[in-house]
């Protein structure tokens, strides 16, 4: 049997039309870190817009701390930014010192420097090899952690904490801090900055 098919031109076709979706993804989204909300405006597969949603968790500190006296609040501040916790403390204790005309010695000011600076590194290190897993390279990030747990330990020698340390608010931190830790950070400086830049050649291989 045979069918014949004859050409008279290009077949008569509909106007494709096409319908933004709107998608929300998060907060429990395994692509996100933390309680992240992003509405998201999808065109197929391409993102058309996204929009931002950090829920609650600010403002619920805020609407916390009404309740509470100043000191009773720096036990807060500290689990705003579980990963920078000593930034949120600090900003909070300055506001309540300028309050309160209250001067603190310069020795606490330098010690507030150099755990402000070894928190940056740490937050930055997470942010590094979380990005790098993202990417599908899982490597840097057991790396990262493995440098941040050092850190984590002159914390906890310094305060008692590891993570959410109040290290403005009490007095442990001027009695600890010893040529001891120094000595501890000192060889941890260089290392650090090495596996930087081992991780960002590892990363940026991925892009």
């Amino acid at each position: 049997m045979t069918i014949e098919i004859s050409s008279t031109g290009a077949l008569p076709t509909a106007p494709l039309t096409t319908e933004e979706v709107t998608l929300n993804m998060g907060p429990q989204h395994p692509s996100t870190h933390g309680a992240l909300r992003l509405i998201l405006r999808l065109d197929g597969e391409r993102v058309v817009a996204a929009q931002p949603d950090f829920g609650y968790v600010h403002r619920g500190m805020e609407k916390m701390g009404e309740g509470l006296s100043y000191p009773q609040y720096v036990f807060l501040t500290d689990r705003i930014d579980y990963l920078a916790a000593f930034f949120n403390e600090w900003s909070y204790c300055l506001a309540a010192e300028q309050l309160g005309g209250v001067e603190v010695p310069r020795r606490a000011e330098y010690l507030r420097v150099i755990v402000s600076e070894l928190m940056r590194i740490t937050s930055h290190l997470i942010w590094l090899g979380a990005m790098g897993m993202d990417l599908g390279a899982f490597t840097p990030l057991t790396y990262t952690f493995r440098e941040r747990e050092m850190v984590l330990d002159l914390f906890e020698s310094l305060c008692g904490q590891r993570m959410v340390d109040q290290t403005v608010f009490n007095n442990r931190p001027a009695a600890r801090a010893s040529g001891n830790n120094r000595n501890r950070l000192s060889p941890w400086v260089g290392g650090s900055r090495h596996l930087c830049r081992r991780c960002r050649s590892t990363v940026m291989g991925r892009c």
